[in-house]
């Protein structure tokens, strides 16, 4: 298996969060891509599916896609990392 390194910039959007327990589905697709290995890549984006369990901790599910031609790979992650958040 070869290695390939993405570095992407991407733009987004999500709505507030509503709901009980509050929850939101923030996308991007990429604005800029770098790749470093064997293939082409023309396009990146992602989507998460998030609920708000308690004032620093996230839940939920990401997606990850790339596109290289007519050719595209999807990666699932069950879970989002639990993020802190700081100040207020």
């Amino acid at each position: 298996m070869q290695q390939l390194v993405i570095s992407a910039h991407f733009q987004g959007q999500a709505d507030a969060p509503s709901g009980e327990p509050p929850t939101t589905d923030p996308s991007a697709t990429s604005v800029s891509i770098l790749v470093d290995g064997p293939l082409e890549v023309t396009d990146a984006s992602y989507e998460n599916h998030v609920v708000f369990t308690g004032p620093s901790i996230r839940q939920g599910e990401r997606a990850v896609s790339i596109f290289a031609g007519s050719t595209s790979r999807t990666w699932v992650s069950p879970g989002l990392p639990r993020q802190k958040r700081y100040g207020n």
